[in-house]
């Protein structure tokens, strides 16, 4: 799920759409780290384990995973 394009304001809509399903994990790459913050801790709040990627140090994640390769 997410939006169609990189605007951050439709990013915390979609991840407030996924609170309101009671979903049990969010994974997202943030468009903007510092606009997510809020709604991530929501989430958080809410009992969803956040995952981001390629955002380290993201406040209101759990885990961020980085590119990985083998």
């Amino acid at each position: 799920v997410g939006p169609t394009s990189a605007d951050p304001a439709l990013q915390v809509r979609a991840i407030e759409d996924l609170i309101a399903q009671g979903v049990k994990v969010i994974g997202v790459v943030p468009n903007d780290a510092k606009v997510l913050e809020p709604v991530l801790q929501k989430a958080k709040d809410a009992g969803i384990i956040v995952i981001t990627h390629e955002s380290p140090g993201q406040k209101g994640a759990d885990w961020d995973f980085e590119l990985a390769s083998a």
